[in-house]
């Protein structure tokens, strides 16, 4: 049996009916869990551009793509060519697009560009070998350093075998293998013990609270002109992202799914047993019920040790009403589709929230999910215990005690 934490317990201040606890996560053993995304949420990409130089050999056309913001801003198409001859071979209407999609549909934007080549890393030609150099590589290039601050773009001659040319149009969409959806999922039990939760107990507001352990970024961005990479240059920053804690169906009983180690897109419960999600990595269908759900959405750098709050008091509520005390939810990035081959924020386009989107771009987190009490995630609850509680029961909710939940 694992070690029993400490667990305060603080009456909350502005009522004697009140109480605030700090509850534990339980102890997981990190040295059965051999694919280790069980801490990880966001997007994460897997193609990345090496500089907004493209080049189309067949229609003698080269120039650099303009990548200020999400979008093109600086001239009529965010482009510079080589030459004013190559510029002028094709319809040059000025306009401001905030799409390639939707210059293209527009005649705006040049067709020799569409179909030029851009160099480009691709992480997925790595196969079975993908994971091992994909977390190398983004905490070598994407990563902020443990303060939140943009690092510097440091020399990438050791992936100059990776490089190679891409099509615009292909990097153009997210639907090519061009990013992960990292989710993370969460179990716990406040069903027994003395510190169950009980029909009738009111909750005023829960959080769950993640040590954040790295955060990973953009840096120029180009994902409003390529949603399927990243670029390799410039200063890394967040591009501000929409997540998303939703209620999970499938009745597993641990602190993480086993599809974590066989096949997290797929599996839950016991590796030795047959059960599976009915959609990809539990994100639709009947996996989860989209009637409990909270959001949040991260803006800022965050920095290694700082603790993330995210609101799940309608989940824990809803435990305590119909799921006999027992809350299971998993933490994503928002999506309006996922998929093995790419995760889409909008119905044409990733936007940013501001525009209307969910976000766009490199965007995921890394939080502290190890054995020791300070690195586990904990549930902070503002609690009205039901009419009729024992005082016992008030007095034990107000005192240190140690609790397994």
């Amino acid at each position: 049996m694992p070690p029993i934490p400490d667990v305060t317990y603080q009456p909350f201040r502005h009522s004697s009916k009140d109480t605030f606890a700090s509850l534990n996560y339980r102890n997981v053993d990190l040295s059965d869990i051999k694919f280790k995304t069980f801490n990880t949420v966001g997007l994460r990409n897997k193609k990345f551009i090496l500089n907004p130089n493209f080049e189309n050999l067949k229609d003698g056309v080269s120039g650099k793509f303009d990548f200020l913001t999400t979008g093109f801003t600086s001239n009529a198409f965010g482009i510079s060519f080589d030459t004013v001859d190559q510029a002028t071979t094709e319809n040059t209407q000025k306009t401001n697009p905030t799409h390639i999609a939707n210059a293209i549909d527009q005649g705006f934007f040049p067709k020799s560009v569409f179909k030029s080549f851009i160099d480009v890393i691709d992480l997925t030609t790595f196969g079975d070998g993908y994971n091992a150099v994909a977390d190398s590589f983004h905490n070598s290039f994407m990563r902020f350093s443990d303060d939140g601050k943009s690092t510097d773009v440091v020399n990438f001659e050791k992936y100059e075998n990776m490089v190679t040319r891409k099509n615009v149009s292909t990097l153009m969409s997210p639907y090519y293998f061009s990013n992960e959806m990292m989710q993370s999922f969460f179990f716990f039990d406040f069903s027994s013990g003395d510190f169950k939760l009980e029909s009738g107990d009111s909750v005023k507001n829960a959080t769950i609270n993640l040590k954040i352990l790295s955060h990973f970024g953009e840096r120029t961005i180009s994902s409003g002109v390529m949603q399927g990479a990243s670029s390799l240059f410039g200063p890394l920053r967040i591009n501000p992202r929409v997540f998303q804690v939703i209620r999970i169906t499938k009745e597993y009983d641990r602190t993480l799914c086993d599809g974590e180690i066989e096949n997290p897109e797929a599996r839950f419960g016991n590796a030795l047993e047959a059960n599976f999600f009915e959609s990809y990595y539990g994100t639709s269908e009947s996996d989860v019920d989209e009637n409990v759900v909270s959001e949040f959405t991260i803006s800022e750098p965050m920095k290694r040790g700082q603790i993330l709050k995210i609101d799940i008091t309608d989940h824990l509520q809803d435990a305590i009403d119909n799921r006999s005390s027992k809350l299971r939810f998993a933490i994503r990035p928002k999506m309006t589709s996922y998929g093995r081959n790419g995760s889409l924020s909008g119905n044409q386009s990733n936007k940013d929230p501001d525009a209307g989107g969910f976000g766009v771009g490199n965007h995921y987190f890394q939080f502290e999910r190890g054995v020791g009490e300070d690195d586990q995630p904990r549930v902070s609850v503002d609690l009205v215990l039901k009419k009729g509680s024992s005082g016992v029961r008030r007095a034990r909710f107000q005192r240190v005690r140690k609790v397994q939940l």
